[in-house]
């Protein structure tokens, strides 16, 4: 975390105070401010502050600023009454990696009543978070897998690879490993929460499609992994990967595209999440008898159940359907299954027995490894580079917290969603207005976490596509 103003100042993020801020910015010659916030589509945008003395740092940094809510939250806020407060998170203060001399702070939203403005993006998911943490007293974790190809000039050349074989492949058969590093180090930098980067399967030598700017061109795909986060954290970790991303690719001259299929025949890009519940900060996915607990197989079942209409937000675009109907690792139908990369839920491995893999192949060694720590997650598959995933993140947890209510029935059904070829599974839409229909059929199922506003906005989003 070396971009972060907590590392700078020998802190934790929490305990950073607004009296550090201004001492970094004096000691550092700091002139801008951006403050960074969360827009409806779960992206970021800014608002740059100029810095014309220190006093003015301060009034800011505590006050916030003013804004045209309805620009950003339309259909969500009438122009009517629009205004609202930006508010730096002091925790999240870190240096701009692309502006020097400046500090970026994501910002959250106050409404005229002087209350957590409680539609946006951020906080409906910090709300369903809570949620979760009052009526179970536990917490849920999640890390995403954010999947993207960088793009740029063809080049023939005796390095050249065959097509979809970019999975883990080195330099120098892969063009563009300089700016996947640089995207996964700054990232690290200002989250500390990438576990690893590495090219994946998707490797174009050639694009043919008549239709796109990037016809002719050559696209490489790449994928950044997080760490386990709180779930509100672990959206605001792909919002800075995205905009990370799209700011080296533009550094090194390359196009970026998330899409869900960039083209047919290729692999797509998916934006998958895995979860784990947390007792008192102790993973309790799997029980003392090493199988998956009641709490994880109420999840499972309840996401298999919630998995049509979740597509509305976790996959937008019709190329999304493509995708989960390729049969390129990606599901078709709502199933689990343990390692199984085709199942909508897959339960990878977790270093059951303390970790220490190394003594395995080590043989002479006499050092020794456990860790306290469990890793077993569950991971969601169908969602795509198109989603909204702070709105989809939000659906996860209605869905956890619908499975966890109802423990002991969920409990049950997860059995049915076990085999793929079971009769009674549910297919995934396949098309997008499919999606946007089922939708509407089972809004209802969203009514603790989300608004009849946001409702709407996910569903006018749909028909206008």
């Amino acid at each position: 975390m070396e971009l972060t103003i907590a590392y700078k100042q020998n802190k934790q993020p929490q305990d950073i105070q607004r009296s550090d801020i201004l001492d970094y910015i004096q000691k550092n010659d700091i002139d801008t401010i951006y403050f960074q916030y969360i827009d409806l589509e779960g992206e970021i945008r800014e608002l740059v502050i100029p810095i014309n003395s220190i006093e003015y740092a301060n009034r800011i940094l505590a006050s916030g600023e003013r804004l045209d809510g309805s620009s950003i939250f339309k259909q969500i806020i009438p122009t009517g009454g629009s205004d609202l407060y930006i508010v730096p998170n002091y925790s999240t203060s870190y240096e701009n990696p692309f502006d020097e001399n400046s500090i970026n702070i994501i910002c959250n939203f106050v409404n005229k009543n002087e209350k957590r403005a409680e539609f946006t993006p951020n906080n409906v998911l910090i709300n369903a978070a809570n949620m979760i943490k009052e009526k179970n007293d536990l917490e849920l974790w999640a890390l995403g897998e954010l999947e993207f190809y960088l793009i740029g000039e063809y080049e023939n050349s005796s390095f050249n690879l065959q097509a979809q074989s970019g999975y883990h492949q080195t330099t120098p058969f892969i063009k563009y490993r300089s700016a996947a590093n640089e995207i996964a180090k700054v990232v690290s930098q200002i989250t500390g929460n990438v576990k690893y980067t590495h090219s994946e399967v998707g490797y174009i030598p050639k694009i043919e499609k008549s239709d796109s700017l990037w016809n002719g061109k050559h696209a490489e795909q790449y994928e950044v992994e997080f760490l386990p986060a709180p779930i509100e954290t672990a959206g605001l970790n792909v919002s800075i990967a995205k905009w990370v991303a799209r700011n080296i690719a533009a550094k090194y001259e390359l196009g970026f595209s998330m899409a869900p299929k960039l083209q047919s025949g290729h692999a797509g890009n998916g934006l998958h999440f895995h979860l784990e519940l947390l007792k008192n900060k102790d993973n309790i996915m799997r029980n003392e008898n090493g199988e998956l607990s009641d709490e994880s197989l109420a999840i499972i079942a309840t996401l298999c159940e919630y998995a049509s209409s979740l597509t509305a937000i976790g996959n937008r675009v019709e190329s999304s359907y493509e995708r989960l109907n390729s049969g390129q690792e990606a599901p078709s139908t709502a199933y689990w299954n343990e390692l199984d990369r085709n199942a909508l839920i897959r339960i990878p491995l977790a270093w059951q027995n303390g970790e220490d893999m190394a003594s395995i192949i080590n043989e002479n060694s006499k050092e020794s490894f456990h860790s306290p720590s469990k890793r077993q997650t569950v991971e969601l598959r169908s969602a795509d580079g198109s989603a909204n995933h702070f709105f989809l993140l939000t659906g996860i947890c209605q869905a956890v917290i619908t499975g966890l209510s109802k423990k002991e029935i969920y409990k049950k059904k997860a059995k049915q969603y076990s085999n793929p070829d079971h009769n009674l599974l549910d297919p995934l839409p396949k098309n997008l207005s499919e999606s946007a229909q089922l939708f509407k059929m089972n809004r209802n199922k969203y009514i603790d976490v989300f608004s009849g506003a946001i409702i709407q906005y996910i569903t006018n989003y749909l028909n206008k596509k």
